[in-house]
């Protein structure tokens, strides 16, 4: 016999997740109801890994192989109704989801600030690598001790305005990364290296510097004054870093490239 989890009073839309796997249990085991059919859909929303998972069109096409054959037809009706009306909602409200005022706009520049750095913390030793310059290699390897403090920082930040800052990716940091990238193999001399490094770098600085400035002054109109603080130590830092780079520029590394 089939284990069913049973009726569940007050049924709702949003549905714990051991609710969720139970059903999806029953449902490959060949029972479902009324409640199981909202527990399924939601299970494919949530992206859990069940036989019958896929497409909401396709899944609606799909027979549930049922040992009740009264019950398929009323099962699959179930399925291709809460697919309109419950799972298609869903995703809308999860693909766009509403920033309603500047608190959600903060936190949202907040995560993507802390997806900007982990990306960097990665991408700078292979920077740094590359570079030939001493005084430039220095200088890359002192930001990435940086970088991980301001990391940390924006994590202490989490904890105080009580938001998970994982999960999002910045693609802005990515697309400067992947520039980067595609820099470091061009085939140049070294002097020329060292100086598209630093162009490329400085792209970098310039973006979190924007980035920065704007979250401090969002946490400042929030009257997140602590916060506020704490950004603005990072924005000096990104400044200083930027304009430690300039310097290396301005003052060597670019004369050097045009005597290459």
């Amino acid at each position: 016999m089939p284990r069913c989890c049973g009726p569940h009073s007050g049924q709702q839309e949003s549905l714990q997740h051991k609710k969720i796997r139970y059903a999806c249990n029953d449902l490959e085991s060949g029972c479902i109801s009324d409640d199981h059919g909202i527990a399924f859909t939601a299970s494919v929303e949530s992206g859990k890994s069940i036989s019958h998972r896929g497409h909401a069109d396709e899944i609606c096409q799909k027979e549930v192989p049922l040992q009740h054959g009264a019950f398929r037809s009323h099962a699959l009706f179930k399925v291709r109704y809460l697919m309109v009306q419950v799972v298609q909602p869903i995703k809308l409200k999860n693909r766009m989801s509403k920033m309603k005022n500047l608190e959600d706009l903060f936190h949202h520049q907040l995560k993507d600030l802390y997806s900007a750095e982990e990306q960097l913390i990665e991408a700078l030793p292979k920077t740094a690598e590359k570079a030939t310059d001493k005084d430039l290699k220095k200088a890359l390897n002192d930001h990435l001790q940086e970088t991980k403090e301001q990391k940390k920082r924006l994590e202490q930040i989490g904890q105080q305005l009580g938001i998970e800052l994982g999960g999002e990716k910045c693609k802005a940091m990515a697309g400067l990364i992947k520039e980067t990238e595609d820099f470091l193999k061009e085939d140049t001399s070294d002097e020329v290296k060292d100086a598209g490094i630093i162009a490329e770098c400085q792209r970098i600085e310039h973006y979190e510097i924007s980035g920065y400035g704007t979250a401090k002054q969002y946490a400042e109109s929030l009257g997140e004054h602590n916060v506020a603080e704490l950004l603005g130590s990072t924005l000096e830092e990104e400044s200083d870093a930027n304009e430690k780079l300039n310097d290396l520029a301005v003052e060597r590394i670019n004369s050097s490239a045009v005597e290459a």
